[in-house]
């Protein structure tokens, strides 16, 4: 019996990792064809070193704002790069190196940034910001980080909130928290290395029941429904003991008679008492 709740919580913790797994493995798959696309649709045959480019994404993905530009990394470790609202100070350099770098940018608008991207227990106040660099000559493994004294991303007309957070999103799933700096009009967070940014603020408490409540009283119930059948069956037990005990003991001694109380057989005394014999023969 508890091996079946064991298996059961296993069964549950994997339905959460997976979840959790397959948004992680969605991001990945979508920024690697955001990528891919933005190489196959620029117009020249080879993206011009410098030059930034808007790209259009197809319908289903409207909604996501590119931007591309392609540098030669000394030129960023010089003198940094200042494209809309991300701004990658000098002195940045990529890991590994590489001679020249792709940075694309991004701008989850609607509810996209929703979708794909989500803290628990908060909810997304603005668009999702992501900035990330490639290697173009690495076709394997393209993909790069930025080591930087700060990365600043800006976020214009956010409303300003005391509990406001910033976040970043790292590319293995991981969840970095900041605090929300504040400039004469927009609000902006600060970041060392690449990812995806976005402000946030404490959820309200809701009445509905999510996914992860769901399964809290799936289990609830489960283990209830077992550890009450571990003690039925623990009573019933020691009940077959304890008659058992009876019948032995009615065994050594004096014949004991049986009487059926309801469902249940139980041993009773022979109700014959002894005669009481006269102590003489007087009779008056």
């Amino acid at each position: 019996m508890w091996t079946c709740f064991f298996t059961l919580t296993m069964i549950l913790t994997a339905i959460v990792c997976s979840e959790s797994e397959s948004v992680t493995g969605s991001r990945d798959s979508l920024d690697s064809f955001i990528y891919d696309y933005t190489l196959n649709t620029i117009s020249s045959p080879h993206p011009l070193t410098g030059k930034p480019y808007q790209v259009s994404l197809p319908d289903n993905l409207s909604d996501i704002r590119v931007s591309f530009i392609r540098l030669r990394s000394s030129s960023m470790w010089r003198n940094g790069v200042n494209h809309s609202s991300i701004e990658i100070p000098p002195k940045t350099k990529t890991r590994p190196f590489c001679t020249r770098v792709d940075l694309v940018y991004q701008n989850l608008v609607g509810d996209l940034s929703s979708f794909y991207y989500g803290v628990p227990d908060h909810t997304l106040i603005s668009p999702v910001l992501g900035i990330l660099p490639y290697d173009h000559s690495n076709s394997s493994n393209p993909s790069l980080d930025l080591d930087s004294a700060g990365i600043r991303v800006t976020f214009p007309s956010i409303p300003l909130r005391r509990d406001r957070r910033c976040v970043r999103f790292d590319a293995d799933g991981t969840v970095e928290f900041s605090e929300v700096m504040n400039g004469r009009r927009e609000s902006f967070c600060i970041g060392r290395k690449k990812g995806h940014f976005c402000i946030v603020i404490p959820s309200e408490k809701r009445n509905d029941e999510g996914r992860g409540t769901a399964i809290g009283i799936v289990a609830g119930v489960v283990a209830a429904a077992m550890l009450l059948g571990l003690g039925v069956g623990t009573a019933v037990s020691r009940r077959k003991r304890r008659r058992r005990k009876l019948e032995v003991r009615s065994e050594k001694g004096e014949s004991l008679g049986w009487i059926w109380v309801g469902q249940s057989r139980m041993p009773i005394g022979s109700t014959i008492r002894t005669q009481p014999m006269i102590e003489n023969n007087y009779i008056p």
